[in-house]
């Protein structure tokens, strides 16, 4: 399955109108997409496709805070929607929201300042790239998704760090100006140094 992931130094730059318009292309030619959304400071994707009448009980801070005390399968059962559009599609839209009906607006900030954490098992610490990747996998595994479009977190921040790490592809959008730009060297100065992973 390609895991897409769509990227920007900066919010604002269309990064979540494209994930979304390329998902409805592929629905309409019958393809099964899976959304998810990992701008978890910023859950634009959550927002502007899912209603509350739409949304799943649970999202993404809920697998990640439930996970610690090993309850993250009733998470993971009721925590993927179908796209409102649903129906006029060929294929299928599923959405995987930040938050669910049931995180509940008073506890979706300190879930979130807790996602972070390090998970420690009876053999090993488990980071959050792990951790996620961990969800990631078992969302592939139950939903069979054609692709996987993630909409990533924008700035340097360990959250889009895992998002490149997850990914068969990335998308990157910018904006021109000198922020921008300075941010990008940042990030392709770094993938220099592992030119056998990066494939333009």
């Amino acid at each position: 399955v390609k895991r897409i992931v769509f990227y920007g130094f900066k919010g604002g730059v269309g990064r979540t109108t494209a994930l979304t318009l390329a998902a409805h292309q592929l629905a309409c030619q019958g393809k099964k997409v899976l959304l998810i959304d990992l701008d978890l400071e910023s859950p634009g994707l959550t927002c502007s496709l899912l209603s509350d009448l739409y949304r799943p009980d649970f999202g993404i801070v809920d697998w990640f805070v439930e996970s610690f005390v090993g309850q993250e399968e009733k998470v993971c059962s009721n925590m993927v929607t179908n796209s409102p559009t649903a129906s006029e599609l060929r294929g299928k839209i599923r959405i995987v929201p930040a938050f669910g009906s049931k995180t509940g607006f008073n506890y979706y900030l300190p879930k979130l300042s807790r996602i972070f954490g390090d998970h420690y098992s009876a053999e090993r610490k488990i980071g959050f790239s792990d951790r996620l990747a961990e969800l990631i996998n078992k969302l592939e595994e139950k939903e069979k998704p054609d692709v996987i479009f993630i909409d990533s977190r924008a700035g340097v921040h360990d959250l889009a760090a895992s998002c490149f790490e997850l990914s068969t592809h990335l998308y990157l959008f910018a904006s021109e100006t000198d922020q921008s730009w300075d941010g990008y060297k940042l990030i392709l100065s770094y993938w220099q140094l592992y030119p056998g992973i990066i494939k333009t």
